[in-house]
């Protein structure tokens, strides 16, 4: 019966060192199984949010690398820029996907000439866990007070500040 009972534990130590082994691997396999159909080749619905067409940017309230910052040409490139406004890359899978989906693409975004910056309501030292577990190179800002969402009219009004849905 002891002999039962040591390998039971035995056997448990091994899956939790196991588990935490591959905890990379395994959260990876879960944000794909979650967010697998989140991508759909053509926006069919009349919920257009935002800025219209053709519609200057306008000043913005977050902060980048430590400095307050309202203009985001500095990422512009020779032929234009896409801007990414997502909820959180702290709890959110889509949002971290669609990051490390684009990351992946960045190159041949830079090779166009287009820029890629991307906004979450994140404080900044949560936005940096991600950018180093992913090896993320795109410029993440910080929404301070979710003034920028409200600026380009696109905050989600279904859920307070720090919901996590």
């Amino acid at each position: 019966m002891k002999k039962d009972i040591i390998a039971l534990i035995g056997a448990v130590l091994l899956l939790l060192v196991s588990l935490f082994a591959f905890r990379g691997v395994l959260f990876e396999k879960y944000l794909e199984e979650i967010t697998g159909k989140m991508f759909v080749a053509a926006d069919r619905d009349d919920f257009d949010p935002g800025l219209p067409k053709g519609t200057a940017f306008p000043a913005i309230r977050a902060s980048y690398r430590g400095r307050e910052i309202s203009d985001i040409s500095e990422f512009l490139g020779e032929r234009g820029m896409i801007f990414i406004a997502n909820r959180s890359v702290d709890w959110c899978p889509y949002c971290m996907r669609q990051l490390v989906e684009l990351q992946a693409q960045l190159a041949g975004f830079h090779e166009a000439g287009i820029g890629v910056v991307a906004m979450t309501y994140d404080a900044p030292e949560l936005q940096q866990d991600f950018i180093e577990r992913y090896g993320i190179e795109i410029p993440l800002l910080s929404d301070i007070d979710a003034s920028s969402v409200q600026t380009l009219g696109i905050l989600n009004t279904e859920y307070e500040p720090g919901d996590h849905h």
